[in-house]
């Protein structure tokens, strides 16, 4: 078929040459063939495959696209010849070639246009990004003369613009201009012909293509592309036109349309260049036979029409990029330029690499690849004329390379010159993918293209895997062997790298294979060397067990280091399609899981066998406990260099429980190390020496929590997973270091007795020192760190572990509790001890405290200068013991001691002194020197307070008490009900008010009755009633069987006076009882309203208007307790003298206060006695109530209710 072709080819030419060309057949046929050794690269005869390929490059250099090369020996006409080397064509052949293609002129070119960017651009008034810029781009064909003045000319539609491969395009456009710069449409409105004539001459209407806007710039960037028809290609123009925006289109007046086309009429004449609708900065001119073969990237100027001193002004600078090419699939062109292109550069290797073989001198790789200067310049000027992109230049190249490394075997000095081809195509390839926006224009290869990459691609690193062998050791890994294996496997590397591989064709399955075997028989041969070594320490060692453990240990922890991942070495691993670090976990997971779980189990039979030795015990557990945490570390480098799939699946997961049964040792251990050391601490501590200067404790206290720490530390670092062995972990070193604090305590306490610190020595003042302080701050310092034990030991997470495991909350909560029990019971412990030293430190003072107070008291006559002496004495006494207290004790144990001195002090005070020397001691001790808060502790500031308190007349301790019931804001525990009121006044005269009740209804009342409701009716009042003598109380109406009674009633209180309204402590009291024929009506509740806080209501108002206020019913509680607290055994059942008296034998020494309890005590104030009556009925009238919710109204109700009980 070949042949005929051929012979059809020779019978359409000349009858002259059909013969000479038959004779150059005969004599290609007769000439031996010159094959070349790549497999891909057969020579085949030049009226063969490859006569159309060397026919379009003769085509392409008889017929240049543009201005030719002008420097010695890459001109057309020597690429010509050279071209004739290349393809070893004999000269008869090569002159025929040239004789038949010299006629075929090409004659459909186009120019291909890039307007990238302008600069330079700036307004009359120098302002800078004021432009809405675009630019017009057309060719401006030739003039022809018309053939006749009658008849008019041919009329010819323009050609709308094509654009190859739109960069900066916003959407699809309807017609069939280039997206983003679409042809200015053709005026049908005008009626105008397209073809215009003037004077027996006229010209077309030029193809125009617009680019889009850039608004308010004087720097537009556009990098948009435009494919321009060539009618005459030595007299046509390239013209583009740097126009400013003014507007829209729709905002024009109609009568403008016309001149806001872009396919207006441009005018042959210069004198008409400035139709154009919006304003044009500026022109460039380029004649298309000026535009460079090879193509032309530059700066041109702006020139503007209006020239400057008779001189063209530049406006600014337009980057351009300009070619000139055949039409796609026009005459001159190929079909399929990119596989032309590539038989092109594989016969331009073939050739170079031919001649560097004969011509040793010759240098292979110059700075154009593996190709001279001319090859370079052929294969420009063909890719030029057919539009081959730069990417599709660089994948030959690298495909031609790849071919004949793979044909001789892979030598090395070919690696630099694909290493160097495939940095030159991944730039190409990267610079595509940020530049073009469109999906599809970012993949510009063929099929055919990408086809024969990973064909030739899969074929070289199919030999290269054959080389695996020849790599240095995979294993172990290290960083040096990062360096060889990046020189040996680089290439292969990059070319898996790029992104042509389709999912069909998968290069990296061949290498990797090979890979992932060499590794795991590298593996398997370091196991075996490490193995033998530790078989022969098992023979010759008597003493296995530590030994045989030590080694183990060594191998784990040379495994853990082999599997820490190494980025560089995995990274690379990783693009050849080997997870390296995985293949090595795996295969020591394999070896270690066995061998350490006989270990485990032999560690165990060894404990039992010597469980009456400890020291046994003690060694065997400190070494199975390091090789528990080696195992553990090697489990984390695993875990990470593996998925969680594979993870699951390994034999170190279960680690843990080959040390369950050593747990038990291990805490025993713990225990008995903790015991040791604290026992050691005491020891060395006996003369107590203070850690530094800021410390308050010593350095047992230190020690002891710092062994504290040590346990927690290793226990945390074991990290047991299984929910119920780490609670029972947890629970035992909790138990550890809470019975180690006791015994801490207990021996500190020892310590204290046995230097005689409370033994009784008659009249001998107390002294506290500095080594009695930091003996207690030690007691107190290790007691504080129990309370950390929740957060270190992370007893949260424990138990939420704890619950999920058994999908029960009440075992976390019961496990906490215990936990919380521990801690608690030994923190009483010590604080109960501590509390028992500061106490016993306290009674020896209270023996120098009486007596001192005793003389200063002695009643004589005259006071002498003794007893002033001893007042003296006391302050100093005390002031001392204060100081040192302040100076040395921890703060929380300084708080209680003061508190329980001061309690002495003051118990002394209350049985030696009158109430009114109080102030007077008081000013004494100031005066030498303690500060208020010494002075006002809770003792103090009670008798103060209790004194004063006494003083006071009944009405203010009724208002005082009323005060404090208005001003009590507390929801109360037991829901009683609510009571809607709404409370006012009315100005009767200046001096004097009326104030207005209504009660509305009560809700939620408690039921009083057997039958389980509530007989209601509220009375209201004003108190105090001695202030209020001439308003008596009101009550409305009973409400039989209710609790949610309506009483809508109202009550006055006339002729109050106005003041009542300034003074704290005036309420009304509205009271709901529940009605009794029988025996004393049962209080329901209360609301106490503070008079000072009720609304002003107008003349012409009405209660209507009022805002309606519901409050909850409170019962008052039983005043036993306060701030005015006074307890009568302190008063030796002595009552005091004065107006006030309180008379203590009766009430039994039980605990009174507040302004209740000292009227309670005026037997004698009638007004006090009537108040105490009227409070008493609804205090201890509270009966329980016998509707269905017993306690009240929830369930915070009856939880208050039972903590009450």
């Amino acid at each position: 078929m070949r042949n005929a072709a051929r012979d059809r080819r020779i019978e359409s030419r000349p009858v002259e040459l059909q013969s000479e060309s038959r004779s150059v057949v005969r004599q290609s046929e007769s000439r031996p063939v010159n094959c070349y050794t790549c497999r891909y690269l057969d020579v085949i005869n030049i009226f063969g495959q490859h006569e159309n390929v060397y026919r379009c490059l003769v085509r392409a250099l008889l017929h240049p696209l543009g201005a030719q090369e002008t420097i010695s020996g890459l001109r057309h006409e020597d690429l010509l010849d050279y071209l004739k080397e290349v393809f070893d064509v004999d000269p008869a052949t090569h002159e025929l070639i040239i004789m038949e293609e010299k006629p075929n002129r090409p004659t459909q070119r186009q120019a291909n246009v890039t307007v990238l960017e302008a600069n330079g651009l700036i307004e009359e008034d120098l302002s800078k990004d004021t432009f809405n810029l675009y630019c017009l781009v057309m060719n401006q064909p030739a003039r022809r003369k018309s053939t006749s003045s009658g008849s008019s000319p041919r009329a010819l539609s323009p050609k709308q613009s094509r654009k190859m491969s739109p960069r900066n395009s916003q959407g699809n456009s309807a017609s069939s201009s280039p997206i983003g710069s679409p042809v200015a449409p053709r005026n049908e409105s005008t009626g105008l012909s397209p073809l215009l004539s003037r004077k027996g001459v006229y010209f077309i209407e030029p193809e125009t293509a617009r680019t889009s806007t850039v608004k308010n710039s004087s720097h537009p960037k556009w990098n948009e592309e435009f494919e321009l028809d060539i009618e005459n290609f030595r007299k046509d123009q390239l013209h583009v036109y740097v126009c400013d925006e003014e507007g829209s289109l729709e905002t024009k007046p109609e009568k403008n349309k016309r001149h806001k086309q872009f396919m207006s009429i441009l005018r042959h004449s210069d004198e008409h260049d400035n139709i154009i609708s919006d304003r044009c900065l500026g022109k460039i001119r380029i004649p298309v036979r000026d535009i460079s073969t090879l193509g032309t990237d530059d700066w041109f100027d702006i020139v503007s029409d209006v020239p400057c001193k008779g001189k063209p002004r530049v406006e600014g600078k337009c980057h351009l990029r300009l070619s000139i090419s055949y039409k796609q699939a026009a005459e001159g062109g190929c079909h399929q330029p990119n596989e032309d292109y590539l038989q092109i550069y594989r016969q331009c290797l073939k050739h170079t690499y031919s001649t560097s073989r004969q011509n040793h001198s010759r240098h292979v790789g110059d700075r154009y690849g593996c190709l001279c200067l001319k090859d370079h310049r052929i294969l420009q000027v063909f890719a030029e004329a057919h539009r081959i992109s730069k990417l599709s230049q660089s994948l030959s190249k690298l495909i031609c390379l790849l071919e004949v490394q793979c044909e001789d075997e892979l030598i090395y000095s070919g690696d630099v010159d694909l290493l160097y081809s495939l940095y030159d195509f991944q730039m190409t390839w990267d610079a595509m993918q940020i530049a073009q926006q469109n999906v599809l224009d970012r993949m510009p290869l063929t099929d055919m293209e990408l086809s024969n990459y990973q064909r030739v691609a899969s074929c070289y690193i199919e030999l290269k895997s054959s080389k695996v062998d020849e790599l240095p050791a995979l294993f172990p890994p290290a960083i040096e062997t990062i360096n060889v294996l990046k020189t040996k496997l680089g290439v292969v590397v990059m070319l898996l790298d790029l992104e042509l591989w389709e999912a069909s064709c998968d290069g990296k399955a061949h290498i990797s294979d090979r890979i992932t075997k060499t590794i795991q028989a590298r593996i398997s041969d370091w196991i075996k060397d490490q193995m033998a070594e530790f078989e022969e320490t098992k023979i010759t060692v008597k003493d296995k067990m530590n030994y045989v453990i030590e080694k183990l240990i060594d191998f784990v922890n040379k495994a853990s280091s082999h599997c820490i991942v190494i980025p560089v070495l995995q990274q690379f691993f990783n693009c050849i399609g080997v997870n390296y670090f995985r293949l090595v976990s795996l295969a020591l997971d394999k070896t270690i899981s066995p061998e350490s779980m006989k270990i485990t189990e032999k560690i165990n039979r060894y404990k039992k066998r010597n469980a009456n030795f400890p020291e046994n015990i003690k060694m065997a557990s400190k070494m199975s406990l390091r090789l528990y945490f080696s195992l553990k570390n090697l489990r984390g480098v695993i875990s990470g260099c593996v998925s969680m799939r594979d993870s699951s699946l390994l034999g170190l997961t279960h680690y843990q429980m080959w040390f369950e049964e050593s747990m038990t040792y291990w805490l025993h251990t713990f225990r008995t190390e903790c015991v040791q050391r604290m026992e050691k601490a005491v020891e060395i501590d006996k003369d107590v020496v203070v850690v530094t200067s800021l410390a308050k404790y010593s350095h047992s206290s230190v020690d002891v929590l710092s062994c504290f720490s040590q346990v927690i530390g290793e226990w945390m670092n074991i990290g047991i997973h299984e929910p119920d062995c780490a609670l029972m972990g947890m629970i035992n070193i909790t138990d550890i270091i809470s019975d180690c604090a006791r015994q801490y305590a207990e021996k500190i306490q020892l310590i204290i007795e046995r230097n005689c610190y409370f033994d009784n020595i008659p009249k001998a003042e107390f002294n506290i020192n500095d080594k009695l302080c930091i003996t207690l701050n030690n007691i107190d310092h290790v007691r504080l760190y129990l309370s950390e034990l929740p957060e270190l030991l992370a007893w949260d997470t424990v138990i939420m572990r704890i619950s999920t495991h058994h999908n029960n909350a009440a075992v976390g909560k019961q496990a906490l509790g215990t936990l919380q029990r521990l801690i608690d019971t030994t923190n009483d412990e010590i604080s109960s001890k501590c509390k028992s030293l500061l106490r016993q430190i306290c009674e020896k003072m209270k023996v120098g405290i009486d007596r001192f107070i005793e003389l200063f008291m002695r009643k004589n006559s005259v006071r002498t200068t003794d007893n002033l002496q001893s007042l003296d004495n006391l302050l100093c006494y005390i002031s001392a013991n204060l100081q040192t207290l302040e100076d040395q004790l921890m703060p929380n144990m300084f708080q209680y001691i003061i508190e329980q001195l001061w309690s002495v002090v003051v118990s002394s005070f209350c049985a030696q002194i009158q109430p009114g020397h109080l102030r007077s001691m008081m000013s004494c001790l100031g005066r030498c020197g303690l500060d208020d808060h010494q002075l006002l502790n809770p003792e103090c500031q009670a008798l103060q307070d209790i004194l004063d308190s006494n003083a006071k007349h009944s009405d203010t301790l009724m208002l005082e008490y009323y005060e404090g019931l208005s001003s009590d804001v507390m929801t109360p525990t037991v829901n009683c009900g609510y009571l809607s009121y709404t409370a006012s006044y009315v100005e009767e005269t200046r001096e004097s008010i009326s104030i207005i009740v209504t009660v509305f209804q009560c809700s939620n009342l408690p039921g009083l009755n057997p039958t389980g409701y509530s007989d209601p009716y509220v009375e209201v009042s004003l108190q105090p009633q001695k202030l209020f003598r001439l308003s008596r109380p009101q009550r409305t109406h009973v409400i039989k069987q209710s609790l949610n009674p309506v009483f809508n009633v109202n009550f006055q209180f006339p002729n109050v006076s106005k003041e009542v309204l300034k003074q704290p402590g005036n309420c009304i009291l509205l009271s709901v009882f529940d009605h009794d024929y029988i025996g004393r009506d049962d209080f329901v509740g209360e609301v106490v309203v503070h008079l000072p806080t009720v609304i002003k209501m107008g003349m012409d108002e009405s209660m209507d208007i009022m805002p309606v206020v519901i409050m909850p019913l409170k019962r008052p509680t039983k005043p036993t307790s306060g701030p005015y607290e006074v307890r009568q055994a302190k008063y030796r059942g002595k009552p005091t003298s004065g107006p006030y008296e309180v008379r203590q034998a009766k009430y039994r020494g039980k605990p009174t206060s507040g302004p209740y309890v000292i009227l309670s005590l005026r037997k004698w104030d009638k007004e006090a006695e009537k108040f105490i009556t009227r409070r008493n009925r609804v205090v201890f009238r509270q009966n329980q109530r016998t509707d269905s919710v017993q306690y009240g109204g929830g369930i915070f109700s009856r939880v208050f209710s039972l903590l009450k009980d």
